[in-house]
Order: structure tokens, then C-alpha cells, then sequence
């Protein structure tokens, strides 16, 4: 998963939000055992028998076992675009990125308007870095599809964001992303989309300068959490180490501090937070030593040399 944002006072390259991951084409005529088969029993097997077992094989995370499934399903159907689409999927899983693309072109030829295809084909040209195509196949997905699932317009609003030069379609996105799911998700996973969208179009508010609007994201955001596990707790850390970075841009010091100091309860190793923290603070010398001096502990431990220096530099300047 990649999550990317920037920060003010102490500038830091932390994680985004990842893509929405592939989907999966489901369907079967019958459901067969996954038992191994015979010969006798292989005659009888039709291209949808083949493909229900990758599907089940993918499930399983057998994603070797779920390609030759496909495979067999490809050959007794050689026009079956949901067989190439899924061992696009399965191939990308296993790390053949640029095999997948290939068999989602096969899919598109066989079927033009595939829109799953198309969200699935942008999804690998992303992470193989090609920003361009991937916003391409993601429109084209839209194209389809106008009310598409959340999936391709907060890629697409990723995908923007990252190539950095349509910000506004970026807003755009992933404010079509909030309007056309946005209290369920459609994959599941550890965070509702609605949060995802909220806290990617405050990133890019940040990017643009934006600090009112990004506070009123990340606000969003954070209230749309509902009953958060532990595994949540460091990225909402993150949202409120973001939120605490816009307020003391717009000089409201209280706000700040309040959000670094949840931010830290939530994540009590989050070495910036501290630091900005020390920076923001005022009155108490001996407060802010001490959250200089932990700063440099956790970027000492962290490997952090430069962000180290330059808390020992801020303990040096308040003659710590």
C-alpha cells in the first residue's frame, strides 16, 4: 500500500492511501470440488468449471494454482474475457504486472466495454508508474460505467495527485469518490472510503495551499471513523499530525497542540509530532526540551540521522 503526503513545519514523506486492489470477475455455471481431477472427470469439465476453481484458487491465495485454472478455462473458450481478466488479476498478484496488461488487453479486445478491465488494466499501469495510462484506463472505466464504484475515481484523484499537475481534478475526483459510495466499502479492508476520500482531498488542499480547506478534510475524516482498531491507530495518528500541521500554519497554537498530542497518544513513537509539537509550543522551556529530547531519541532509534541533528540542534539553541 502507498499513502504520500507533505507537511509544513517539519517537512516529512510519510504514506497515502493505496489503490484500490483489482476485481474479480465471479462468474460460474457450477461450483467443483478442488479436489484433483481425473482424466475421465477433465473431459467433462467446462470453461466455466475451470474458471470457478481459479476464482476459488485465488481466493486462497494459490495464485500460481489460480493462473492454471484460467489457462484451462482460456483453452476450451479462447473468447472468454472474465478468464483473461482474472488471470490478469492472479498474474498481478503474483508480481507480472506487465503479463497482466497483456491479458487485460485481450479481455478489452474481446470486450470493448469491460469497464472492470479497463479500472484493472490502470490499476497495474500504476504501479508499473505509468501515472498517464493508468488515468486513461481509470477514465475509460468511468466512461462505461458513469456511476462506477468509488474504486476509479479515488484512483484516479491518487494518480493526479501523484503526477502533480491537475490538482483541481484531483479534488474533483475524490469528491465524486465521496458522492458515489460514501459510507460503504465495496472491498472491505481497514478503512471505510469515505475516510480515504476525505483525508486524500485534504492532502492535496494542503498541496495547494489550502489550509482551511484541508482542516475541514481532515475533520471529516477523523469524525468519520467509527469504532477504530489498533492497526487503525497509526494512520489516524497521521490525520491528526496533518490536521495539528494546518492549524499552527493558521496560527491557532491551542488547536495545533491538541492535535499532535492525540496524535501521539495514538502513536506514542511518532518522532514528528513531537518535534513539531516542541516547535509550536510556548511558555515552558523545560516542555519543550523535553519534546526535542524525544524527538531525537525515537529519529535516533529510527535511523533518522538528519532529523536527529536537527532536534540536537533545537536541544543546543534552548541550551539543553
Amino acid at each position: 500500500m502507498t499513502w504520500r503526503f507533505l507537511v509544513l513545519i517539519a517537512l516529512v514523506s510519510a504514506i497515502f492511501l493505496g489503490k484500490e486492489s483489482p476485481i474479480l470477475a465471479e462468474t460460474a455455471d457450477r461450483a467443483e470440488s478442488l479436489e484433483e481431477i481425473s482424466p475421465k472427470l477433465a473431459q467433462a469439465m467446462s470453461a466455466n468449471d475451470y474458471f470457478y476453481r481459479g476464482n476459488k484458487k485465488y481466493d486462497l491465495e494459490d495464485y500460481y494454482g489460480a493462473i492454471s485454472e484460467y489457462n484451462e478455462a482460456i483453452r476450451i473458450n479462447r473468447n472468454f474475457a472474465d478468464a483473461y481478466s482474472n488471470r490478469a488479476v492472479a498474474k498481478s498478484a503474483s508480481g507480472d504486472k506487465k503479463g497482466a496488461i497483456k491479458d487485460y488487453n485481450e479481455a478489452i479486445r474481446i470486450n470493448r466495454n469491460f469497464a472492470d478491465a479497463y479500472f484493472n488494466r490502470g490499476l497495474a499501469k500504476d504501479e508499473l508508474g505509468d501515472k498517464q495510462g493508468a488515468i486513461a484506463d481509470y477514465s475509460e472505466a468511468i466512461r462505461i460505467k458513469p456511476n462506477y464504484n468509488y474504486e476509479a475515481y479515488y484512483n484516479r484523484g491518487l494518480a493526479r495527485y501523484e503526477l502533480g499537475d491537475d490538482m483541481q481534478g484531483a479534488i474533483s475526483d475524490f469528491t465524486e469518490a465521496i458522492n458515489v459510495k460514501p459510507y460503504l466499502s465495496s472491498r472491505g479492508g481497514l478503512l471505510p472510503n469515505l475516510v480515504s476520500a476525505y483525508y486524500s482531498r485534504g492532502k492535496v488542499r494542503v498541496a495547494l495551499g489550502d489550509s482551511q480547506g484541508a482542516i475541514a478534510d481532515f475533520t471529516e475524516a477523523i469524525d468519520d471513523i467509527r469504532l477504530p482498531r489498533i492497526s487503525m491507530y497509526t494512520f489516524i495518528s497521521m490525520i491528526y499530525y496533518n490536521r495539528g500541521v494546518e492549524k499552527g500554519k493558521l496560527r491557532d497554537i491551542k488547536g495545533a497542540i491538541s492535535d499532535y498530542n492525540e496524535s501521539i497518544r495514538l502513536n506514542p513513537n511518532f518522532a514528528l509530532a513531537y518535534y513539531n509539537r516542541g516547535l509550536i509550543q510556548e511558555g515552558e522551556k523545560q516542555k519543550i526540551l523535553a519534546d526535542f529530547r524525544k524527538a531525537s531519541e525515537l529519529f535516533k532509534q529510527q535511523g533518522n540521522t538528519e532529523w536527529y541533528n536537527k532536534s540536537r540542534d533545537r536541544i543546543k539553541e534552548l541550551g539543553g
